[in-house]
């Protein structure tokens, strides 16, 4: 395992198919492309109703979820 990986212990074939899944070595972050015309905070109630609305209406939306 690289260094910079998470640890799950004991080490064993299930926990590491676990941090595969979780946390697959080939991603990286997307790069967003140019500006939004909403940036919604959290993806309770509220959010997904702005979100939802706001895009229907064609604007450019970004959700961010913990």
């Amino acid at each position: 395992m690289i260094a910079s990986e998470p640890t799950v212990l004991p080490d064993d074939a299930y926990n590491r198919a676990l941090v595969d899944n979780v946390h697959p070595r080939a991603w990286t972050n997307p790069t967003p492309s140019g500006r939004y015309n909403l940036v919604v905070l959290g993806a309770g109630t509220a959010g997904l109703v702005a979100a939802a609305g706001a895009a229907g209406l064609g604007a450019r939306v970004a959700l961010v979820e913990r």
